[in-house]
């Protein structure tokens, strides 16, 4: 500290990795360590009989919204995984002592970059799934941005739908509609709609509607109460039938 200015030292190691003297902590969303991504809470949401189900209903899309949560948990500690193996590996190159201060900064430094580039790699592999999505528009198993209609000779024609005077077609990324509960009456085949799922869009495909919605629901004691109290009772009617 005294001579700072006029004393050099050379450094017996040139070369230093990372590992050596910085250490990173991960910490994960809290909804990544609980029930809702669990295979077992979401092997209970299929439901097989989707016919009759209105296409908003969050029955239809709670399977897929809840696996989405648990493929983005998985792909963040994937990302954060692979980036700090590669990370502690890294060489810290100097061959002269460096003053405390230079030496501190560079450190955050190289804290810094590596939590950009993590990020930066997580929203690269997003952006390409949605554009693939939104080029490609496939159909999905679940729902999709297209009704598949077959006509009286036998042929299959496809229909893109809509939500509240959107097209999937022209607006697959941004056209959406809110979650609820439907009750279906056979006389006339018509739905009517109990109630909403707070935070919770229904879109084109079920990557979108996931990037649409929020965890709030699941933050509420009443809205998540009311959710399984609702989901309970439409599956029953779904099974009496």
């Amino acid at each position: 500290m005294k001579y700072a200015d006029t004393i050099e030292c050379p450094c017996s190691n040139v070369a230093i990795p990372y590992e050596k003297f910085i250490s990173i902590s991960q910490s994960y969303h809290q909804v990544c360590s609980s029930g809702f991504i669990s295979s077992d809470f979401i092997d209970q949401l299929f439901i097989f009989n989707r016919t009759i189900l209105h296409r908003s209903d969050f029955m239809a899309i709670s399977a897929p919204y809840f696996s989405w949560i648990n493929s983005f948990c998985t792909l963040c500690r994937v990302v954060i995984y692979n980036f700090y193996n590669a990370f502690q590996a890294e060489l810290f190159v100097n061959e002269k002592v460096l003053p405390e201060n230079i030496f501190t900064k560079q450190a955050d430094d190289i804290i810094q970059s590596f939590i950009t580039s993590a990020l930066t790699s997580f929203v690269r592999a997003l952006l390409e799934s949605i554009e693939l999505t939104d080029s490609y528009q496939p159909l999905s198993a679940s729902y999709s941005s297209f009704d598949l209609q077959v006509t009286s000779n036998g042929s299959i024609g496809i229909d893109p739908i809509g939500f509240d005077n959107c097209s999937c077609l022209l607006e697959p990324k941004t056209c959406s509609t809110a979650a609820g509960f439907y009750s279906y009456d056979s006389s006339n085949n018509s739905f009517t709609l109990l109630s909403t799922v707070r935070g919770i869009r229904v879109s084109c495909m079920p990557l979108t509607s996931f990037l649409l919605s929020n965890l709030e629901c699941w933050y509420s004691t009443d809205c998540y109460q009311q959710v399984r109290y609702l989901f309970h009772l439409e599956r029953k009617i779904l099974s009496d039938r």
